[in-house]
């Protein structure tokens, strides 16, 4: 006799005709631009990856997650409400000329966390405390683009960029990392 397996099924010697596994992908690069490859499937990244609370935003097959706005916390995790009573942020200016990634260590063993600043009143009084350090370089505030590239999070909050204060040609993104100008107090990107 010939036989053979009806369309849409293969052969298996073990099992009989079975459905034939088609693969849709073997590569990010056989999906588009807003799905990845996982298990021979074109897929959206962002399946599980944030928490709640948070924006998935997909770049180039990958995922990166943000706090909704108004939420706080760890966009991986989880982001909760924040709460719109805002007390005034009290800043310190360390001497020390450090990359950010020490500067962030730095603040972080004094029970702080590098600056976000997340409005123009914010900006000012930042701008305050750099004037009154007396301070002749940049210095780093919790910005960043290391999830996805052209896409800036606060570090110390993972919310994205709301507010912003950029300087003349800038954000350049091959520079991860953001800091404050010494004299014009604009934000630039510099090399972590």
């Amino acid at each position: 006799p010939v036989c053979f397996c009806s369309p849409g099924h293969v052969w298996d010697q073990f099992f009989g005709c079975r459905i034939e596994k088609i693969k849709e992908c073997n590569r990010d690069a056989d999906c588009t631009l807003n799905r990845t490859c996982i298990k021979d499937k074109c897929v959206s990244p962002c399946s599980g990856v944030c928490g709640q609370n948070t924006i998935c935003c997909i770049r180039n097959h990958h995922a990166s997650c943000a706090c909704k706005d108004d939420y706080i916390g760890n966009p991986f995790n989880g982001c909760f409400y924040q709460n719109k009573i805002k007390l005034p942020k009290k800043y310190f200016i360390g001497g020390e000329k450090v990359g950010w990634i020490t500067a962030m260590e730095r603040c972080r063993s004094m029970g702080m966390n590098l600056a976000s600043i997340t409005s123009a009143s914010e900006q000012v009084d930042l701008q305050r405390a750099c004037i009154d350090s007396e301070l002749q370089d940049k210095i780093w505030v919790s910005g960043s683009h290391w999830t996805s590239k052209g896409h800036y999070v606060w570090s110390s909050t993972g919310q994205s960029f709301g507010y912003t204060n950029w300087g003349t040609d800038e954000p350049e993104d091959e520079y991860h990392c953001v800091a404050v100008h010494d004299q014009y107090y604009t934000w630039l990107t510099e090399s972590c």
